[in-house]
């Protein structure tokens, strides 16, 4: 079977949903069927295709004047879909995509699956019209695909007529065969710790619902009584230089770097360096939430205690007080104490970290990707 998957989010764009499929191709569980993937126009595309096996087509989705803006992309899809003659078409982004897979599926009869991840979810159903067109592109699907119950259970009390064709495939990590390298850890070390400070450590877009603002107001309780205290914020996104500004504003300037883009194989490293790994993420008023949440599980892999939103489908990535702590994101108080607790009790860290690795090596990509064809 060939697999047409169109994305708007792809490496090397950083993100969870980049990275979930990317994964999924990589772990796909049948190597009798190849993949084709159409994703958008990005800086750096031809060196992170050129070392992959399946083809990518780099597009431009949408018109700039034209209505709809995303008949651009439909047209570019319906000739690759001449061409390649796909069997079935992967939708991420229910919104266009969907709407162009159901175009596709009337005039080419090619069925397909759509993946939900949680804010696209909820971008969907800002006005009428989008939920109506959101209502077709699921009526119409082979199967949807959530990355958590938490947004399982958000589709069925909308669309209860759904939930037989609805199947929850957990993000798992990518780096389970990874072997750390003790020179290269040791040269990362130096390069963003050489001081071997206690390490806090949060990697993802920069952007609101990540929760990264209220890690850094925190950080003055936190200081108090931890003054050695560095915390390492790593990825790229719209929020960086607001994050940055507000860490001068509190004068923790000395207690926090900005790491910028990480790449995918240096990722293990900083996990390896940290003590725990902070995400309160939050739901967002336009409807950004966590889904679930890889970066917790990746974390958890690397044996790190997790703090973690209590927003979600974080609760299905980190269980409170088995595999990490959940907070009220909007709560410094409950942050600043969390962090201090896993600095001062070093058992109950280790304890954490432990659980949370067990729990990360049983969320194993191929075993979870057959579900969608069960």
């Amino acid at each position: 079977m060939k697999i047409l998957l169109i994305t708007l989010e792809y490496l090397p764009q950083i993100g969870g949903i980049a990275s979930y499929i990317t994964n999924t191709i990589k772990h796909w569980p049948n190597d009798n069927d190849s993949f084709v993937v159409c994703a958008p126009k990005i800086d750096d595309e031809a060196d992170f295709d050129a070392k992959n096996f399946w083809p990518v087509y780099r597009l431009e989705p949408y018109f700039n004047l034209i209505r709809p803006r995303w008949l651009k992309l439909f047209w570019s899809v319906f000739k690759i879909v001449k061409k390649e003659k796909p069997d079935m078409i992967f939708v991420h982004h229910v919104l266009p995509i969907g709407q162009i897979a159901r175009l596709i599926k009337k005039f080419k009869k090619i069925p397909y699956v759509v993946f939900l991840h949680g804010l696209d979810y909820g971008y969907a159903q800002t006005n009428l019209v989008k939920k109506k067109r959101l209502t077709g592109v699921l009526s119409e699907a082979q199967t949807v695909v959530v990355n958590s119950n938490y947004l399982r259970q958000r589709v069925a009390n909308q669309f209860s007529a759904l939930a037989s064709k609805t199947v929850v495939v957990y993000p798992c990590s990518g780096y389970s065969d990874v072997k750390i390298d003790p020179i290269k850890l040791e040269e990362m070390k130096k390069k963003f710790n050489p001081a071997g400070r206690p390490v806090l450590l949060t990697c993802g877009r920069l952007v609101a619902r990540k929760g990264v603002d209220m890690v850094i107001k925190s950080l003055p309780a936190i200081i108090k009584s931890r003054p050695d205290l560095l915390y390492l914020v790593g990825g790229q996104g719209k929020c960086r230089a607001e994050l940055m500004y507000l860490a001068r504003r509190l004068g923790m300037e000395n207690h926090i770097k900005f790491i910028g883009f990480v790449d995918d194989s240096d990722l293990p490293y900083l996990y390896s360096l940290a003590d725990i790994f902070v995400m309160p993420a939050r739901q967002e008023d336009n409807g950004d939430i966590e889904g679930f949440g890889i970066v917790l599980m990746e974390a958890s892999l690397f044996g790190l205690p997790v703090i973690a939103g209590n927003t979600g489908g974080q609760p299905e990535a980190v269980e409170n007080g088995q595999t990490g702590i959940l907070v009220d994101p909007m709560d410094t108080g409950q942050i600043s104490l969390s962090v201090l607790k896993l600095l001062q009790d070093k058992e109950l860290a280790q304890r954490l970290g432990r659980n949370g690795q067990e729990k990360a090596k049983r969320f194993i990509w191929s075993k979870e990707l057959k579900k969608i064809f069960k």
